[in-house]
Order: C-alpha cells, then sequence, then structure tokens
C-alpha cells in the first residue's frame, strides 16, 4: 500500500519543502493524535477521526512510526492490559 496523505514538510536549514514518497501502511486520517520524533522515527498515537459514513467519530488507540530516513511507515501492535 502506498500511502499519499501525508504532505511533505519543511527543512529548516535549507528554507526549501519536499514531498516523499511515503510507503508501508500509514495511519487513517486524524486530529488530536500524540506525535513524537525520535532520532529518525516519527510516533504516532491515537487521536480521532471520522466513521466511514462521516456522521460519527471514530477513536484510536493505535500507534504508527514513521521512519524518516527511508519515509516507510508500520503500524505497531498495542496491547492493552485493563
Amino acid at each position: 500500500m502506498t500511502y499519499t496523505s501525508f504532505n511533505g514538510y519543511h527543512i529548516i536549514a535549507s528554507h526549501t519543502w519536499i514531498t516523499p514518497n511515503v510507503r508501508g501502511d500509514g495511519p487513517e486520517a486524524r486530529e488530536g493524535h500524540g506525535a513524537a520524533l525520535v532520532g529518525k522515527r516519527l510516533f504516532i498515537y491515537g487521536g480521532c477521526g471520522k466513521s466511514s459514513d462521516n456522521y460519527h467519530e471514530v477513536y484510536y488507540e493505535d500507534l504508527y512510526i514513521l521512519n524518516t530516513g527511508n519515509f516507510l511507515h508500520q503500524q505497531v501492535l498495542v496491547m492493552i492490559m485493563l
């Protein structure tokens, strides 16, 4: 699967924008998620989005990692223990 929703990012040092070819299984469109960059890996957790009928909100408890070195997304299995 090719993930095409990644619009690009700004490189501050050279004042340029790039739009990389991002591959892998990326997250659904969402808002209210958490994100952290650790080295070259961008971790994206949770958030909410719209259901397929656009009438209900969907709450995510998932984790994705984008490797910014090779622009490969991968989903990580999250186990919640109650």
